[in-house]
Parts: C-alpha cells; structure tokens; sequence
C-alpha cells in the first residue's frame, strides 16, 4: 500500500514544476484529444455544419465542464494541504466528501443544461440544422459530465497525492478509448455525430473507472463516510468552490460570447473558430496543465509554511509557462500551411486556421500566467482573487476586445479579441500573488486564520450551517 506524502516540501522545485506540469500536460492533452479526435472524425464526413454544430455543442459543454474543473480543483486543494499537514485522515476525508458535494452540484447543472439546450443554443448564435446538430450531440454528452466530473476529481486527487505519472496514464487510456471508438461509432456503425458523443462518454467512463480504482484500490485513501461529517465539510469546500466556479465559467464566457461574434460570418468561419478552440489546449496543453501542476506544490508548501518555495514555484512556472508557449508558436507557425488540410474547412475557415497559426499562440502566454496564479490564490487562502482576476479578463478584456475587434476586422478581429483579454490582467495578478506571498512570508497574514474566515463567508451562504439565519 502506497502512503501519499508531502513530498513537494523538498527538492528542486524546477524540476516539481517541470514534471508535473510535462506529465499533467500528457494527461491533460489526452482529455483534450477527444474533442480534437471528434472534430477530426466529423470533419471526414464532409458536412461543415456538423462541424459547426459540434462549435456551439462546445460552447454550451464548455460551461458544465469549467464548473467540474472547478470542483475538481477545490477536492486538490482540500486533498494537497491536508496531506502537506501530514493530516491523512483528513485528505482521505476530503477525498470522499468533496467529489461527493460536486457530483450533486454537477447533477443539477447538468440537468438545467439538457433541459435547455436549445435556449443556451441559441445564445451562443446557432440557428437551423447546425443547431439541431449541436443539441443532438448535447443530449448524449450532458449526462456523462456526471461521470467527467468524478474522473477529473480523481485524477487532481492522484496529482495532489504526487503520482503524476499515473494520473497520467489513466488520461491516456481514456483518450486511446475515445481514439478508437470514434471511427467504429461514427463509421461502422453509421451513428454519425451520435457514435461521436457515445465514444466520448465511453471515454470518461473509463477514466473514472481507472482513478478510482487507484485512490481506492491502490493508495487506500478512505476512510469511514459520515453524513455529518460530509456537511461540515462542504463549509470549508464552498469557500473555495464557489469563487473558484466564478473564475472558471469567466473561460467559457469569453469563448461562447466569440462564438456568437463568430456565427454572423458563416459555417466555415464557426467551423474554423471550433477547431482553433480544440487546437489551442492541444498545442498548449502544458500550458493549461501548469495550474494543474502549481496547485498541489504551492498548497503543500502553504500548509508546510514554507512561503519561500511558494514564491520560488511562482518564479519557476512564469519561466516554463513562456518557454513552453514560444516553443508552441514556432511549431505551429512552421506548420500553418499543413495543418488546415486536416479538416474539410472552406477557403475562408482556412484563411483563419493558418493567421492564429503564425504567431498568434504567442497571446496565450499571458493566460497561461492567469491560469497558475489561479490556482496559487486557491492555495494561498485568497480564491476571490482568482474571481476577481476572471472577471477583470471578461469584462476588461475578452467582451471589448471581442466586440471591436468583430466591428473593426471582422472574422479576424474576433480572433485577436479572443486571444489578447489577459495581457493587462495577468500582469497585475503577478503583482498582486508576489505580495501576497510576501506578506503571508513577513507574517502579517497567518493561512489558518484565513481558512478559518473563509470557512465564516461559507457558512452564511449554507443552509445546514449552525450560522445559517
């Protein structure tokens, strides 16, 4: 039996930093690799429709899955400091009352999702048969973000634990299944943009399945469910939660509102704008997986009290999170002209396809910052300035951007819009991280006082709370 330990407490945070983020990346790119895998496989059946259908199907998933995201990521935080603590009784707790509490919150979301699928649609700018495409798709996907959101929870409890590698390899099973199922649904057995849906429900079953027969099987962290215990519980976890499923839904706002700035200039600009939407956390898979990987060492080092490694993690992440973004825009620069020949795009979705690829990747770089400050403010007791930062990068950045740039350049505008919202904001959050650290440092802040205040705002806002009016 494996004993999960603090071990982001010691040795060289380069390197903590660097395979994590690489073997959360591979992981991560996997999960992204389904919805690549389905445009891929759609776009062979020669219908541009069906692939804008799959656009706006995404737009509407991005939400339910951004607020399992941000489930997932409060289950690591909980999980990281309480191991970081060497308090295993509690990470096993938090282990089993978190996903918990976010299986019935991803319940009732995804209910309001299926129910108004064709209403979210048409906010989005789908319209005809692309939108009966899309709410086809939706009708099987929403119900297994049931089973997406019990994966994901698994697979930040195997990274928080430090077994990156094998959370790693669950996401690749998952992704190997969704690979070859595609074909054989949408093909063989003649199911379409159907068998494209089964095969990624398939998948996320499978990674279910795999992590926590790890957690469980493997590592043994459980311990005995209590009903009282699991309301307790969910305080300290709506403290992080609920900030942090306001900082995710931000993501998939910016991307629905440029979905909808996209739809007046056709299919094929909707269809390219789809692609570019899978090819970017493809590309910069590492880049999303950096938040993945920051979490757990600054939540370790924060309840170890070790601030100096936090700020030196934050150091450590600024540098890989733009190394790794020039390396991804040379790469896909070099190959702009190849890559639109891999769908069946009409001239001006090309057109589109191959101007992100010549240096517009490099823009993600700042988002890249906001992601793994994120995730630091998670950690560091201030998840409202995560909030705080996604807002600022919509309202500030995405929403104005997006629409000048549409009424100024078109199609193209839309994407520069996308593409630029976090460079004001991102350089603030770094600012803003840099000094916080440095206070929690001096010890002007103490990080259990600042749990023990975020656990008080929760509880006015649960009804089982002892606080509750």
């Amino acid at each position: 039996m494996s004993q999960p330990i603090a071990r982001f407490t010691q040795g060289n945070l380069w390197r903590h930093v660097s395979v994590m983020s690489l073997t959360n990346a591979t992981g991560l790119m996997m999960v992204f690799l389904v919805d690549f895998i389905d445009i891929y496989f759609i776009s062979l059946l020669g219908e541009s429709a069906l692939a804008a259908g799959v656009g706006f199907a995404g737009s509407v998933l991005f939400f339910v899955r951004s607020i399992a995201l941000a489930l997932a990521i409060t289950t690591s935080v909980l999980v990281s400091r309480h191991l970081g603590m060497n308090d295993r009784d509690g990470a096993a707790r938090m282990a089993m009352n978190i996903p918990l509490l976010g299986f019935v919150i991803i319940a009732v979301v995804a209910t309001i999702a299926f129910i108004f699928r064709d209403t979210l649609l048409a906010w989005v700018g789908a319209s005809g048969p692309t939108k009966q495409y899309a709410a086809d798709y939706l009708a099987i996907v929403i119900p297994g973000t049931l089973a997406m959101l019990l994966g994901m929870c698994g697979g930040q409890i195997i990274r928080a634990m430090g077994e990156a590698k094998l959370s790693m390899w669950i996401a690749i099973t998952g992704a190997l299944t969704n690979a070859v199922l595609d074909p054989i649904f949408i093909f063989v057995f003649d199911w379409g943009l159907s068998g494209a849906a089964w095969a990624t429900v398939a998948s996320q079953v499978v990674a279910l399945s795999l992590s926590w027969w790890a957690i469980i099987g493997r590592f043994r962290l459980i311990t005995r469910w209590s009903f009282s215990a699991w309301l307790q519980d969910i305080s300290p976890a709506m403290a992080i939660a609920f900030p942090s499923v306001l900082t995710n839904i931000a993501t998939p706002f910016s991307a629905a509102f440029a979905a909808r700035m996209m739809a007046p200039f056709g299919d094929g600009a909707v269809a390219a704008f789809a692609v570019v939407m899978r090819l970017v956390p493809m590309s910069l898979a590492v880049v999303f997986a950096l938040s993945g990987a920051v979490a757990p060492i600054v939540g370790q080092n924060a309840g170890a009290g070790r601030f100096d490694r936090v700020r030196d993690t934050l150091w450590q992440a600024l540098k890989f999170n733009w190394l790794v973004v020039v390396a991804m825009t040379t790469v896909l620069f070099l190959l702009r002209h190849q890559l639109p020949h891999w769908f069946s795009l009409n001239d001006e979705a090309v057109e589109l396809l191959v101007l992100f690829c010549s240096g517009m990747t490099l823009l993600f770089g700042f988002n890249g910052m906001i992601f793994f400050l994120n995730a630091s403010f998670n950690n560091l007791g201030r998840p409202f300035y995560s909030t705080l930062t996604n807002l600022a990068r919509v309202l500030l950045g995405s929403v104005p951007l997006v629409y000048l740039g549409q009424h100024l350049f078109g199609a193209r505008g839309v994407l520069y819009g996308y593409m630029s919202e976090g460079i004001i904001v991102s350089i603030i959050g770094w600012l803003v991280a840099q000094r916080l650290v440095a206070r929690y440092e001096s010890g002007e802040l103490q990080l259990r006082r600042q749990r023990r205040r975020d656990q008080r705002r929760s509880a006015a806002l649960w009804p089982f709370s002892k606080r509750w009016p």
